[in-house]
């Protein structure tokens, strides 16, 4: 919703790559530290203002208020005086974004940060309609005070029904638009999204419209209806390090060794998704390490040192049955590596 109706410095073109946006060029000072943009002239929000470097450095000082409660404040951390003021230790007259003037905005950095200029295509980084926002508080509830800058306007908001987005004839970029409209239909149920996507009445099914039917995703992907795109995520199962036996690094390693991941994901998510074996998700890995690759072996013998370290028997009881837990939902093959398990799906008792 939010890049269709708003743009911001740079974006994604077809090819994957950052290009720019609102952003006609920029410049870095040789320390990396100095960001100067320089804007588009021209272009205009969908009422026909102009939209200006001051709405940047309005929309990311908003951001970062802490009155506004941003949860992704954050990513501007990177900003020099940012993170002080958010967490109330610094000033918004401190932050070091400022418009120099209608087309000219400057941003420097606590340190460098070689993806700046690619995060200014994130929609924290988008500007803000300032006029709008400050006189009316409930601006982005209705139509017809969604101001936007980019290619799609507000036209419909029927709430917990649909959304209609039609072309912005004010875009700057507006020839490279090909749709007239987009209808977005709100329905919960997932499987009734499907349904609606195989009668043809919906044009998009999946990411990032809804989640498809876990049930449906093996059929989907046999018929090859399916299109998967590698997404740079890593998921897992943390441990809570403040509950024993998870105070024991040892133990905590046991069970990382332990665990065989592929089979989880082939019958949970679906086959085909890489297990992870690092914290860095495979289409981001610049070596071939994987830091806990299944071995039986060095987690018997680490699960042995921890429990010693731990004074605790291995033949106990307690370590079987269920209760409150330090780790929940850990999933396990049976009993090769922890002979006191028994059951496929177990929980520790802390």
């Amino acid at each position: 919703m939010i890049t269709a109706c708003f743009e911001g410095l740079t974006r994604y073109g077809p090819d994957g790559k950052i290009a720019g946006a609102l952003a006609e060029n920029y410049s870095v000072s040789p320390d990396m530290l100095m960001y100067t943009f320089q804007l588009k002239k021209g272009a205009l929000w969908s009422n026909g203002d102009p939209v200006t470097a001051h709405d940047f450095e309005f929309a990311w000082k908003r951001n970062l208020d802490p009155q506004t409660g941003s949860e992704y404040a954050y990513m501007l951390y990177f900003i020099k005086g940012a993170e002080e003021f958010n967490t109330g230790k610094g000033s918004k007259d401190a932050v070091a974004v400022k418009a120099l003037d209608d087309h000219t905005l400057e941003v420097q950095l606590n340190s460098p940060a070689p993806f700046f200029y690619e995060l200014t295509a994130f929609p924290t980084l988008f500007p803000l309609h300032q006029k709008t926002v400050e006189s009316n508080p409930g601006w982005a509830a209705s139509p017809e005070n969604y101001i936007g800058n980019g290619p799609f306007k507000m036209d419909v908001w029927e709430h917990k029904n649909k959304l209609v987005l039609v072309k912005n004839d004010k875009y700057h970029d507006k020839d490279a638009v090909k749709l007239d409209k987009i209808v977005w239909s709100m329905i919960t149920d997932t499987n009734t999204l499907q349904a609606l996507f195989d009668s043809g009445d919906l044009d998009w099914g999946g990411h990032p419209a809804y989640t498809l039917p876990v049930d449906l995703l093996q059929s989907l992907q046999d018929e090859g209806k399916i299109v998967l795109d590698p997404y740079p995520n890593t998921v897992a199962v943390t441990f809570n390090t403040t509950q024993p036996p998870f105070t024991n690094k040892k133990i905590r390693q046991a069970f990382s060794y332990a665990i065989e991941r592929q089979p989880l994901v082939d019958g949970i998510v679906m086959p085909g998704v890489p297990a992870a074996y690092a914290w860095v998700p495979p289409s981001m890995k610049l070596s071939s390490n994987d830091y806990f690759k299944e071995d039986a072996a060095k987690a018997k013998g680490l699960l042995a040192e921890g429990l010693k370290e731990r004074k605790i028997n291995p033949e106990s009881p307690r370590l079987s049955k269920s209760g409150s837990c330090g780790m929940a939902g850990v999933f396990l093959r049976r009993s090769r590596v922890f002979p006191f398990f028994q059951r496929n799906t177990i929980a520790i008792d802390c």
